[in-house]
Order: structure tokens, then C-alpha cells, then sequence
């Protein structure tokens, strides 16, 4: 018996150190929020150390990439989750530290007014960025500009081509001129139509004292509109009005309308080119700009030995299978485009 009570007062006192030795840290272990603090600074520190991107003999890091984001993409920090959306921006900063590494070799001058007007037109104060990645985007523009965008224009050939080529986008389709009236309550909508269709003269004096839209304050004068523009609820009503008819009550997600057609404008009829040119003249000057970048940034690839990490970067890179770009969504009449750029 007396065995008995020593073992168990021996299992007793075992329990109480293990659990109770394990309650409290001693004083001396335990990390205060300054050592807390800067344990997480020192990790931070680690990840934007780590590189991201080797160009020849050049090292670039995480900290490169948020003084980059920081000077050309002002305003993004709610963006930062969207992996796709930074994924673009590292794509964008691998593109401008491979175009830099030549733009380096020749001494481009960025002169101080320069740099200050640069700042101003991101609204950025000089104590906020890098001077560093400024100037090196500063110095970016200028080399493009020197090198691969000064020669390219449109010529007026180019511009009457690609008009005769493409009429079926200069020709527009019927046409309204409509006026609506937009309300927040589907009983005053209704009540306001039944005095609207023996008066309808009355419409834009009732837009102006009633309707809660923006253009109230012009009658309610919406424009023009071509098919095709308005969603299919409104369309199919407003197409369907013959002039100073008023359309029955149309519900959307803005509240209660109502509209009403004051002119009509024929089918097919095809914009004369001296309406368009400036138009076509930007689609087809903004094709070529973006054709000699890529072919000089593939150029510039195969002269250099280019390292990308993507495993090293302080977000989850994601890739863009299947996009190409401009090359598929601006498919411009290619032949006509060689042709006119070769002469």
C-alpha cells in the first residue's frame, strides 16, 4: 500500500511539472512586438531581395519590380490580390529591363525639366519614388522614340486603302435621335406615360421637372444611337417607334424609362473617308507601332542571355496561354498594310 501511494504521488508530480513547465514562457523567451516587428521587416527584406530577373551580367530584384509599379502604375495597391493583373505588370517590367539593357549603351541625356514635367503629368511628388526607376522609364520613352518609333507615320495612301478595303466599318446602320426619361418609381413612370401619349409635345419639359438622369437638364436629349449599341430590351422597342412616339415603360437595372424618337437616319449609309481618316489613321499608326516594338524586342532577346525566375517573385506568377495579343484582335487587312508600308 505504502508502494501504491509513493507511485502515484511520483505520476502526480511528473503530470504537474510537464503542464504546468509548459503553461508560462520564461520572461527572457518571450518575443516582444519590437522583436516581432522586426523579425517580419527581415523576412519582408528577404523576399524583395531575392532576383527576379538576370539580363547579361544585370540583377534585378522584387524591390526593382514594386519601384517600377510604384512609378508607372501609380495608384494600383487595391490591384495587388489580382495575380493576372500582376502577372501583365512583371511582363511589362521583364520588357523594359531587356530594351533598357541596349538603351544603356548610348548615353541618352535626361535633362532636369524633363524629369519634372515627367513627374507631373503621374502627379507624383519628388520624395515619393524612386528617382532611379524614373529616370530609367524617362530614358526608356526616349530611346524607343529615337530608335524604333521616330520613322513611322501613315500616308494618305495607306489611310484612302485601308477606307476602300473596309467599308463595311464606315458604313453606318439606321439611326435615331432619342430622348428618354428616366424615373426611380414604376407608378409615377406609368402615370407620366398616359399624359405623355396625348401630349407628347410635353417630353422635354416633363425630362426636365422629372426625370432623374443626367441629361435631364437638356429635355432629355440622349443622341444618336446606331444599332446594335443599346442592350436588346431597349433596342427592339426604340427601333421599332415611328417619330415622336412614346414608348411604353421599360424597365433596367437604372430604374423605369422612357423614350421617344425624334428623327430617323437611312440604312447603310457609307461616312465619307475625310470623316474617318483621322480615325484610321491612329488604328493603323498604333498597328505599326506596336508591330516595330515587338519585332525589336525579339530582336533584342536573342542578343542577350535573359534568366527569368518566376518561382522567386513575391506573388504567384500566371501565364497567358492562348493570348496573343493585338496580333489576333487587330487583324487589319494584313496585305493591304505590307503593301502600304513598303512603299
Amino acid at each position: 500500500m505504502k508502494k501504491e501511494k509513493v507511485r502515484i504521488f511520483l505520476l502526480v508530480a511528473v503530470l504537474v511539472f510537464v503542464y504546468g513547465g509548459c503553461k508560462d514562457e520564461p520572461a527572457e523567451q518571450r518575443k516582444s512586438p519590437e522583436q516581432t516587428g522586426k523579425e517580419k521587416e527581415q523576412l519582408q527584406d528577404n523576399v524583395d531581395s531575392k532576383i527576379i530577373l538576370i539580363i547579361d551580367s544585370s540583377r534585378f530584384s522584387n524591390r526593382d519590380l514594386k519601384n517600377y509599379i510604384q512609378v508607372n502604375y501609380p495608384g494600383t495597391a487595391g490591384m495587388q490580390k489580382n495575380l493576372r493583373f500582376m502577372s501583365r505588370i512583371f511582363d511589362s517590367f521583364v520588357e523594359n529591363e531587356i530594351i533598357l539593357s541596349s538603351a544603356y549603351l548610348e548615353d541618352i541625356p535626361v535633362p532636369r525639366d524633363e524629369y519634372a514635367g515627367y513627374m507631373g503629368r503621374l502627379g507624383i511628388k519628388d520624395g515619393n519614388a524612386d528617382k532611379t526607376a524614373i529616370m530609367k522609364s524617362i530614358r526608356l520613352q526616349k530611346y524607343l522614340y529615337a530608335r524604333v518609333y521616330k520613322d513611322i507615320d501613315v500616308s494618305a495612301e495607306e489611310i484612302r486603302r485601308y477606307y476602300n478595303d473596309n467599308h463595311g466599318e464606315f458604313t453606318k446602320k439606321k439611326e435615331v435621335l432619342l430622348y428618354q426619361i428616366l424615373l426611380k418609381d414604376k407608378e409615377e413612370a406609368l402615370n407620366i406615360r398616359s399624359v405623355l401619349k396625348n401630349n407628347p409635345q410635353d417630353f422635354e419639359k416633363l425630362a426636365g421637372t422629372h426625370s432623374k438622369s443626367s441629361e435631364a437638364k437638356n429635355g432629355g436629349l440622349l443622341g444618336y444611337f446606331e444599332e446594335g449599341v443599346l442592350p436588346k430590351e431597349m433596342e427592339d422597342v426604340v427601333f421599332s417607334l415611328k417619330i415622336n412616339e412614346i414608348s411604353p415603360v421599360i424597365e433596367s437595372p437604372y430604374g423605369f424609362h422612357i423614350f421617344k424618337v425624334t428623327k430617323q437616319k437611312r440604312d447603310g449609309r457609307l461616312l465619307y473617308i475625310k470623316n474617318v481618316e483621322a480615325e484610321i489613321k491612329n488604328k493603323l499608326l498604333s498597328w505599326k507601332l506596336n508591330r516595330a516594338y515587338r519585332d525589336y524586342l525579339e530582336k533584342l532577346k536573342k542578343e542577350l542571355q535573359i534568366d527569368i525566375r518566376y518561382n522567386q517573385l513575391y506573388f504567384k506568377y500566371q501565364d497567358i496561354k492562348g493570348d496573343n495579343e493585338d496580333e489576333t484582335k487587330q487583324k487589319i487587312t494584313a496585305d493591304s498594310r505590307d503593301n502600304g508600308s513598303s512603299r
